[in-house]
Parts: structure tokens; C-alpha cells; sequence
């Protein structure tokens, strides 16, 4: 399955203005020293994804261009875990409490396992096609591109329920950043749209 070249075109002007407004945000904080530690690695994070996304949608990645981002995000995966551990387990706090401080960094670790996901297993999928030139392959939407003309290959190299797992989650992160939105903000908007934009790039690479 592949999307629509126009559609890919779009979402990654998105994710291009994501990574404007979240650059933009580190920036102004650099120089004013306003923004807390905390919100300065959420930007840091939405930075990463929102280019490493706008890449795959458009001139893609080569393969070990692909691998290498993929260990970047672990580690940015692990950290934002580990805060979700650290706001649920939090002394002589409240359930709901626990459960609103854990609330960002599982949308932000979910968003980064998808994004060591779609690496990987991009990188992977064009290596099987074996049909790209000049030895660049194209990861997430491009790899599934090739593989789709290539044949069977692309129906049983992806795990589907991992596929599966991963959207539900993104899809249900990004409901619930929403439902608790006190106004409507730039910063939100983009935020939401890069999670329903890894829930279709996982759909379209399945």
C-alpha cells in the first residue's frame, strides 16, 4: 500500500512547520531562559521527529542514514519512558495526579518507539526490495513504495500487530491530548498532527 504523492506532499509541509515552531520555541528560550528543562526536551524531541518525518515523506533516508537516526531516537525513547515511570510512581500523589503527570511523556515515548520503529523496519523493507539505485534506499513510505511493485515481499516483512498497536496507541494519545486542551494553540495543533501523521505512515508502510 502506498498513499497519495500529494497527500505525502502535504503532511510533510506539516511537519516542516512543527519543526519550525518547535526550533523556534528553543530558540526564543535559549535567549530568554524562560522555558523549563522540561519543555525544552519536548521540543528537542518534536524538533527530531517532525524532521526526520518531513525526510521520509519526501527524498527518504538511506539505509544507514535510516539505522543511525533509529539509535538516536532510542535513547530519547528511554528518557521519556522513564519520566512516565517517574510521574506514576510519584510519592504521596494522587491517582488522577499520577495519571496527568504521565500523560505527556507516554504520548512522547510512544511517538519515539514509532519512530525506531519506522526506521528500522523501512530500512529493512528497501534492503529486501534490492530495486533502489545507487544504493539509496528510502525508508517508511518510500521503502513500502518499492516493495509494493516488488511483490509478496512487502505483506510479510512488516509486523502488522506491532503496526497495529503502535496507530491505536498514537491515535488514542493524540485523542486524549485534545480532549484535554484548555484553548487551542499552534504548539498543540502540531503536536497532534505529527501523531496522526506516524499513525498513517505506519498504515500506509503495512
Amino acid at each position: 500500500m502506498a498513499g497519495p504523492r500529494w497527500l505525502d506532499a502535504v503532511l510533510a509541509a506539516v511537519m516542516v512547520l512543527s519543526a519550525l515552531v518547535h526550533g523556534g520555541r528553543l530558540l526564543r528560550a535559549s535567549r530568554t531562559r524562560e522555558t523549563a528543562p522540561a519543555r525544552m526536551d519536548v521540543d528537542v524531541a518534536h524538533v527530531a521527529m517532525s524532521t526526520a518525518m518531513a525526510t521520509m515523506l519526501t527524498v527518504g533516508l538511506g539505509a544507514g542514514a535510516s539505522l543511525v537516526c533509529a539509535a538516536a531516537f532510542v535513547p530519547l525513547t528511554c528518557y521519556f519512558v522513564a519520566r512516565a515511570s517517574q510521574s506514576l510512581t510519584a510519592p504521596q500523589a494522587a491517582a488522577r495526579s499520577r495519571l496527568a503527570g504521565a500523560a505527556a511523556p507516554v504520548r512522547h515515548a510512544t511517538g519515539g518507539f514509532a519512530m525506531v520503529f519506522m526506521l528500522v523496519t523501512g530500512a529493512g523493507l528497501a534492503v529486501t526490495a534490492g530495486s533502489v539505485p545507487s544504493g539509496h534506499v528510502h525508508t517508511a513510505l518510500a521503502a513500502s513504495t518499492s516493495l509494493t511493485s516488488a511483490g509478496p515481499v512487502a505483506s510479510s516483512s512488516t509486523p502488522g500487530p506491532v503496526s497495529v498497536v503502535l496507530v491505536g496507541l498514537l491515535l488514542g494519545t493524540a485523542l486524549w491530548q485534545l480532549a484535554g486542551a484548555r484553548r487551542p494553540s499552534l504548539r498543540e495543533g502540531c503536536q497532534v498532527t505529527m501523531g496522526l501523521t506516524m499513525a498513517y505512515m505506519l498504515v500506509v508502510m503495512a
